[in-house]
């Protein structure tokens, strides 16, 4: 790009010059948007890594269980944690050097916490991607809650449930830490595991973005017996910490398909604008659609969450999750099916505690279904896809008058129901309301999911929705407000016919 040099301007045009060409030097060597090794433009990645699915197993499909994992509420330290850190450390995520954003007025932390609500959104769409392999009722989205504390973050489910599952599928969409970036289109940072015996050298680890593999957990924690939710987390956030965690470096691969014994690595997935797309979307009728979602890396990333259940043992990450899951109901029984030492009597045991899983995934299933179509198609779904497309049009205009800023009345849009109205999702007032002290979190489990419930799904009443548990010619309706008070009637049903 070239500048027109008048001698009498005093110099003012050079350095002018000068000042772009530090930016777009920054811009394009931290961000890497433009082909560089840290992320993975899907359209462009080899079809052999990542097949075509024609005919998914329908056994496979019905059977299989699989979480999606996000972060979606935020304690305030947390989220000062991450605006401070951000324009130093986000490109950590990615794999690249950290110090470029670090005092460069090009760079913000203004926007991280975006990354909440940007991620609760596609994690939505992935579930109902994720449903053309699996049956819908067996995906579960697993909003996570995250505080700063003691120099580290912590993660812990907003939503506590200990159905096995077979594959978890983490999701973090970071927002652009170069101001003139964001807006360019959503970049999925992810990782996908199953349970420690299902890849005993990468303690069940099958696929992780960023081209890094540092985990939550230590190396010396035997995980042969773990669960996918279990097993050492996928840990972008620790890049901001201010302390070091315990790492683990597993075996990876590229280049070639998910398989046990070995993570595949790519850098993190993204796909330029589509800008009629998102256009359409931002319209106020739009109603989202398994069939109409148009998101390359979402799409990408459930199609290679598929392909990982077709090569794992699906039975050795249900075994090993369904022994967490005996654990509330009898401890030593969980212990003997997890050490494979039944005795005498255990047949049954087992036999009741499946049928209470089936009837407690029936009333999760209908809960999620309500939450999910409250992000996707209520009033946060719809101030999300009017922001989007909001921040596509500055990006556009940003690029054509040269990396102008994109104006701060657009930070935080999502949460501030700037466009989707006073109604519009609100995760940082939730967490001031619900919480109000955030120490008391793990005591507040009920308030929150009925509060998560009362703002994406306002009316859902789920205390009219009844399970059936049928065994020995008897019949038993369970039905609850919140998902504590089903549990309590299943631990309460499991005792009455086990004599426990």
């Amino acid at each position: 790009m070239g500048f027109a040099q008048n001698s009498n301007d005093g110099g003012e045009m050079p350095k002018i010059k000068k000042i772009f060409v530090q930016v777009f030097m920054v811009l394009c060597g931290a961000m890497n948007l433009f082909g560089c090794t840290s992320f993975s433009e899907v359209s462009k990645l080899s079809g052999d890594i990542n097949p075509s699915i024609q005919n998914f197993p329908r056994d496979l499909s019905a059977g299989s269980v699989v979480s999606i994992q996000y972060p979606m509420l935020s304690s305030e330290v947390a989220k000062r944690q991450l605006v401070d850190r951000y324009p130093c450390k986000l490109n950590s995520v990615y794999g690249n050097d950290t110090s470029a954003g670090c005092g460069h007025s090009a760079f913000t932390g203004e926007f991280a916490p975006m990354l909440f609500e940007q991620s609760t959104y596609y994690a939505a769409e992935l579930k109902k991607i994720m449903a053309r392999y699996v049956n819908e009722r067996n995906i579960y989205l697993e909003p996570m809650y995250v505080d700063y504390r003691d120099g580290r973050f912590v993660v812990a489910p907003a939503m506590s449930t200990s159905i096995p599952s077979s594959l978890v599928v983490e999701l973090f969409d970071f927002p652009g830490v170069v101001k003139a970036s964001v807006g360019a289109g959503a970049v999925i940072t992810a990782s996908i595991r199953s349970a420690g015996p299902t890849s005993a050298a990468t303690c069940g680890h099958i696929f992780a973005t960023g081209r890094h593999l540092t985990f939550y957990g230590s190396g010396e924690v035997p995980c042969v017996q773990q669960s996918a939710r279990e097993v050492p987390r996928f840990s972008p956030l620790q890049y901001f910490a201010d302390s070091e965690i315990s790492s683990v470096d597993f075996p990876k691969h590229e280049g070639r398909p998910v398989a046990p014994g070995s993570v595949m690595v790519t850098g993190a997935l993204w796909e330029a604008n589509n800008d009629e797309y998102l256009k359409k979307t931002a319209e106020p009728g739009f109603q989202v659609t398994a069939d109409n979602i148009r998101s390359p890396a979402v799409e990408w990333l459930a199609r290679a969450a598929a392909n990982a259940l077709l090569k794992i043992d699906t039975r050795a990450a249900f075994d090993a999750g369904f022994a967490v899951y005996l654990q509330d109901y009898d401890a030593a029984l969980a212990n003997r099916f997890r050490q494979r030492t039944p005795a005498p009597g255990d047949d049954r045991k087992i036999a009741v505690a499946r049928k209470l899983l089936d009837a407690e995934r029936d009333w999760l299933a209908t809960q999620n279904a309500a939450m999910t179509e409250g992000i996707l198609n209520g009033n946060y779904g719809k101030s999300f896809r009017q922001t989007r497309w909001v921040l596509a049009q500055a990006y556009n205009k940003s690029q054509a008058l040269g990396w102008l800023e994109v104006g701060a009345v657009l930070v935080g849009g999502f949460s501030s129901g700037l466009f989707g109205g006073a109604g519009a999702y609100n995760p940082s007032m939730l967490m001031m309301t619900t919480l109000q002290n955030e120490q008391r979190f793990s005591s507040m489990q009920n308030q929150i999911e009925q509060a998560l419930l009362d703002s994406l799904a306002p009316g859902v009443e789920m205390r009219s929705k009844v399970v059936q548990v049928s065994l020995d010619g008897m019949n038993t309706s369970l039905s609850g407000a919140s998902h504590s008070e089903i549990r309590a009637q299943l631990l309460s049903l499991y005792k009455k016919l086990t004599g426990a």
